[in-house]
């Protein structure tokens, strides 16, 4: 369970349009190397920044 979460947010992120595409580049390289700690990033902080 543990390594299927960042494996669930990489593909959230990869289908999620951006407001700026430099953001999903970034929220990828974070969950790569930050695993966890990404993942859980991106469900508190990167949500807010996608398109409407």
């Amino acid at each position: 369970m543990v390594t299927l979460l960042p494996f669930i947010t990489l593909v959230l992120v990869i289908r999620s349009d951006f407001r700026y595409p430099s953001d999903k580049v970034v929220w990828i390289i974070a969950i790569l190397f930050l695993n966890l700690i990404g993942a859980a990033l991106y469900f508190f902080i990167g949500r807010n920044q996608r398109k409407l």
